[in-house]
C-alpha cells in the first residue's frame, strides 16, 4: 500500500481508533476525528505512540463542527488519498410494532450514520480531489442490506446504513470520473461499546477487524478487478461480497 494521508472519522474508540493506530503504525499520516469529549483522552493515547494521528474535534451530526474540521485539515494538508468514515451508532434496537418507537432516537440515529458521512465527503471533498487516490471508504454494516435482511427490529439503524449504502453509490457515480471510488464495508461483529456496554459476546477485536478492513482497502487501492466497477464494491472484512 503506498503512503497515504488519510482522515478517519469516530476515532477516539472502537474500530475508528483501531484503524488510526494501525494506518499510523504502517507510517500514513492519519488524522483522527474525535469528539470533543473525547479529545483528550485520545490525544494522550495518540501521543504514546510514534508517528501519532493528528487529533481533529469532529461532531458529524453538526455541519459548522465537520466544516471546521475541514478547514483545521486543510491548514497542514494539501491534500488527502482517503476519508475513512466510521463514526456511528446503534440506537435503540428493541422496538418492533406494534411499539412505542422513540422517533428522536431513530432521527440521530440517521444523522449520524447516514448524514454524518454525507457531511464529512462533501466539506473534505476539495482535499480529497487533491489526493492520488481520491477514495472514500464508509463503515457501513449487513444489517443495511436489504437482499439479506432477516431481522424485524432494529429500524434506525439498518435503515440508516441502508441509507449510508445509497449515498455511498451516489458518492461512487460523483468520484469514478475523477479517478475516484467508494468502498463500502462491513466490517464483522467486533467488541466494541456502539451499544453503550462492551459487546463481549462478538468475535472481532477492534484491532482485528481495523487489520482486516485494511487488507480489503489495500485491494481497492491496487484497483482488484472486484473494486474498479461502475458500483461500489460492498465487501465484508474478509473481502466477501454482501448483497445490496
Amino acid at each position: 500500500m503506498p503512503d497515504l494521508i488519510c482522515f478517519v472519522t469516530g476515532a477516539g474508540s472502537g474500530i475508528g481508533e483501531a484503524l488510526a493506530h494501525a494506518l499510523a503504525a504502517r507510517g500514513h499520516t492519519v488524522f483522527a476525528g474525535v469528539l470533543p469529549a473525547q479529545q483528550a483522552q485520545a490525544e494522550a493515547a495518540y501521543a504514546a505512540v510514534g508517528n501519532p494521528p493528528r487529533v481533529v474535534r469532529l461532531d458529524v451530526t453538526d455541519e459548522s463542527s465537520v466544516d471546521a474540521a475541514a478547514a483545521s485539515v486543510a491548514g497542514r494538508t494539501r491534500y488527502l488519498d482517503a476519508v475513512i468514515n466510521v463514526a456511528g451508532v446503534i440506537g435503540i434496537t428493541s422496538a418492533t410494532p406494534p411499539a412505542a418507537f422513540d422517533y428522536a432516537d431513530v432521527h440521530h440515529t440517521f444523522d449520524v450514520n447516514a448524514l454524518g458521512p454525507l457531511r464529512v465527503a462533501n466539506a473534505f471533498f476539495p482535499l480529497l480531489l487533491g489526493g492520488r487516490s481520491r477514495l472514500i471508504l464508509n463503515i457501513s454494516s449487513e444489517a443495511g442490506s436489504v437482499g439479506t435482511c432477516t431481522r424485524d427490529a432494529w429500524f434506525g439503524y439498518c435503515m440508516s446504513k441502508a441509507a449510508l449504502n445509497m449515498a455511498s453509490a451516489l458518492l461512487h457515480n460523483r468520484l469514478r470520473p475523477l479517478g475516484g471510488k467508494v468502498l463500502v464495508m462491513h466490517p464483522g461483529w467486533v467488541r466494541t461499546r456502539m451499544g453503550g456496554t462492551l459487546e463481549t459476546r462478538a468475535p472481532l477485536s477492534p484491532e482485528e477487524s481495523a487489520q482486516a478492513i485494511l487488507a480489503q482497502l489495500g485491494r481497492a487501492l491496487a484497483d482488484e478487478p472486484a473494486f474498479t466497477g461502475d458500483r461500489p464494491a460492498f465487501v465484508d472484512w474478509r473481502g466477501i461480497p454482501v448483497p445490496w
